[in-house]
């Protein structure tokens, strides 16, 4: 008896730190959906995530079982979020104003979340995706990851924007899109395959994939780069919503010039962060290549890709960089070139490579493992019981 009022106590103690952790995510939820239309999300979800990604052995049925597992509520934001993943409870919100009958990205962003999160033996969260929550490393970067594929999932196509004084091709003009295009300039060189697979199976394939085309010291500062562009980006929204709420009050003109200033402040910041991340990606993997051309036809590939690349770029005044670094590559490849045509073909030095750090495809055997882990750790009744 006494073990089971200990029981009972822990468990109290416990909801209530939920229930505390939730008042603050700035949500009063409504009611809980029900069981039919929970199955009804998830079968949507999982139908289109093993169709746009059938190369990650992505079983539908494992997908439908597990996202089942959820409880959703409909919920009333304070703030501009349309939905939220809880990890503490595994609960996902969505603002009352939402369709449930039709997932878009922003439900599809917040189911992503909870199927990536990988937990340990005591049942805690220690990865989601790209994000290592024991060292809070890569929350920016995979965040930006499951925008990514949220919006391919959705198909979604590259869209024109204007944002801060920088002009550029996003895939979510509405959500991360300075994130997301950043990313879509790594993807560049790396592929989509071990991104798409370490946003769901929280392991590190795209970090040593990159890693692998430039260096730990390079990936490190692009992924800090990504978690201060986020920051700033955040207090820039509250700056702007602060504003709003004074600029019309005549007795605080210089406190309304106080927070314009801020404001331009961080938008120089953010432009600043975005175009130094961008510098770091493509002179670094573009010299990766360079290095490694051994014949003529390399040659003409890395010319190719260059001139490609240009479609990629964040762009802003007086911006010149790439420029300047296309002309000295393509001066570089061509007395490569003629090095080639004087010498033959370059030998590569055999080194004695981590294969750990190159992009491939795991056979399904192993991601079916992986998943099957994530389930099995989803079903255990130390969360929460439940009949379907």
């Amino acid at each position: 008896m006494g073990d089971i009022l200990l029981s009972h106590r822990k468990d109290t103690v416990i909801l209530m730190s939920i229930n505390s952790a939730i008042s603050k995510e700035n949500l009063t939820i409504i009611e809980k959906l029900s069981t039919q239309e929970i199955r009804d999300i998830a079968k949507t979800i999982s139908v289109l995530l093993s169709k746009t990604f059938p190369e990650h052995d992505l079983k539908e049925s494992d997908l439908f079982i597990a996202i089942c597992r959820l409880d959703m509520y409909r919920a009333k934001f304070n703030d501009n979020a349309k939905a939220k993943y809880f990890y503490k409870n595994s609960s996902i919100y969505f603002d009352n104003d939402i369709d449930i009958k039709k997932i878009d990205i922003i439900s599809l962003h917040e189911c992503l979340h909870y199927l990536q999160e990988f937990r340990d033996e005591k049942d805690n969260v220690v990865r989601m995706g790209l994000y290592n929550l024991k060292n809070h490393k890569g929350m920016a970067i995979n965040e930006a990851a499951v925008q990514y594929m949220a919006s391919v999932a959705c198909k979604k196509a590259d869209e024109p924007v204007k944002y801060y004084n920088m002009e550029f091709s996003t895939i979510s003009p509405d959500f991360y899109p300075l994130q997301t295009a950043l990313l879509e300039e790594m993807l560049f060189f790396t592929g989509s395959y071990s991104l798409i697979r370490s946003t769901l199976f929280s392991d590190d394939v795209f970090k040593k994939t990159f890693i692998s085309k430039t260096s730990k010291k390079i990936y490190s500062e692009i992924e800090n780069n990504f978690e201060a562009i986020l920051e700033y980006e955040n207090t820039l929204s509250k700056q702007t919503e602060k504003l709003a709420n004074t600029v019309n009050d005549l007795k605080n003109i210089s406190k309304v010039k106080k927070i314009n200033s801020i404001i331009s402040d961080l938008k120089e910041v953010i432009l600043a962060k975005a175009i130094e991340t961008q510098d770091l990606i493509y002179k670094n993997c573009f010299k990766y290549e360079f290095d490694n051309i051994r014949n003529l036809k390399d040659c003409k590939k890395i010319k190719y890709r260059l001139f490609n690349f240009r479609n990629l770029l964040i762009k802003t005044d007086n911006y010149d960089s790439f420029s300047e670094f296309y002309t000295s590559m393509m001066l570089d490849i061509s007395n490569k070139a003629y090095e080639i045509k004087q010498h033959g073909e370059i030998t590569p030095v055999v080194e004695n490579y981590d294969l750990t750090l190159i992009e491939g495809k795991s056979s399904p055997v192993a991601l079916f493992k992986i998943l099957i882990h994530k389930i099995k750790l989803i079903f255990e009744e130390k969360i929460r019981q439940k009949d379907f």
